[in-house]
């Protein structure tokens, strides 16, 4: 016959306690904040947007071609991967977005145009010489660029960074 081993009830709660701290999910927060960042395939743009600077990068941006795969590389190298690199993020953030890109990429009713249209109330603009004719390749190439630069970014890493 099995004997049972009862436990007090103040331990049987102190392991709830402490099974329930393991398995919650952390949100991944803005640096240096306590917002929660929800990646979103629009962040890619942000250093395209030029609102208020249309006559300096507005100017820079329109002499590029959205459109072609290696020019799109280059606007990518200049303007959006300094920012990936400048510790705004940390590998938990670039994860995040670059998943949040591929689950749209994964859906064929996302709606990529809708992304590329200038916003008046959130004073988001594009060059007005940008006319990407295929939003979702344009975004299609932007995550495998990402992917890459993550790729080369966890190569470089030693092992003692990751803890």
């Amino acid at each position: 016959m099995a004997t049972y081993q009862t436990m007090p009830a103040h331990r049987l709660s102190e392991i709830h306690h402490s099974n329930i701290q393991r398995t919650m999910v952390v949100p991944l927060l803005h640096l240096g904040s306590h917002i929660k960042f929800i990646a979103s395939p629009a962040f890619l743009l942000a250093p395209f947007n030029i609102y208020d600077r249309e006559e300096s990068l507005g100017l820079e941006l329109a002499a590029y071609d959205p459109n072609d795969p290696e020019q799109l590389l280059q606007l990518l190298d200049i303007h959006f991967f300094p920012l990936w690199n400048q510790g705004a993020w940390t590998a938990a953030h670039k994860v995040a977005l670059i998943h949040a890109l591929h689950s749209a990429l994964q859906n064929p009713q996302y709606d990529f145009a809708s992304l590329l249209e200038d916003d008046d109330n959130d004073c988001f603009y594009l060059p007005g010489s940008w006319h990407i004719q295929s939003p979702r390749q344009f975004f299609l190439s932007a995550h495998a660029a990402m992917q890459a630069h993550l790729d080369e970014e966890s190569d470089c890493t030693p092992l003692s960074d990751v803890n």
